[in-house]
């Protein structure tokens, strides 16, 4: 998500997001998740405003240099 922010395709603050919301899955993914309660990964799950906000970014910057067959 750095890399994406660095060659602006995200801004910095969506890319800091996104990056913490991959951590995230990654301790879920890797059954840390015992730890973790329940309410906390429902709230995360539930709000999707910031992958809404990463491809819409992604699509806009794709749409920027030419690379979507429209």
């Amino acid at each position: 998500m750095r890399a994406l922010s660095d060659i602006g395709v995200v801004p910095d603050e969506l890319a800091s997001e996104m990056a913490a919301t991959a951590r995230f899955r990654n301790v879920l993914a890797h059954t840390y998740g015992d730890a973790i309660e329940d309410d906390v990964v429902y709230d995360a799950l539930e709000d999707l405003e910031r992958y809404r906000s990463f491809l819409i970014a992604v699509r806009e910057y794709l749409d920027a240099i030419d690379a979507l067959d429209e």
